[in-house]
C-alpha cells in the first residue's frame, strides 16, 4: 500500500466515522432489537462533598437529561469525536511527510 492510498483510506474512514455521529438513534434501535429491552440501566453516582470543593468549582447544576441522553452525550458523541480528531492528526502526520 502506498502512502497516497493510505491517506485516501484514512480520509474515507474519517468521513465514514463523521457520518455515524448523527446516527445514534439507528444504533439504539438496533441494540434494542438485539437485547429485547428498551430500558437503560439506572446508575447512581455519588455526589461530591461540597466542603471538599473550592467555592468557584462547578457552579452550574447538572442538566436534567433522559437516560438515552445520559448515554449519548458523555459516551457516544465524545468517542466519535475523539476518533475523528485522532484520524485528523494521523492525516496531518502523513501530509507532513508527503
Amino acid at each position: 500500500m502506498t502512502l497516497e492510498s493510505a491517506m485516501h483510506a484514512l480520509k474515507s474512514l474519517k468521513l465514514f466515522v463523521e457520518s455515524k455521529r448523527d446516527e445514534f438513534d439507528k444504533y439504539e434501535a438496533a441494540a434494542k432489537g438485539i437485547s429485547r429491552t428498551d430500558h437503560y440501566v439506572q446508575s447512581r453516582t455519588r455526589t461530591r462533598n461540597v466542603r471538599l470543593d473550592p467555592l468557584d468549582y462547578m457552579k452550574a447544576q447538572d442538566a436534567n437529561l433522559s437516560q438515552k441522553d445520559k448515554f449519548k452525550v458523555p459516551g457516544f458523541i465524545p468517542v466519535i469525536d475523539q476518533l475523528c480528531v485522532s484520524l485528523t492528526e494521523r492525516l496531518h502526520a502523513f501530509d507532513v511527510q508527503n
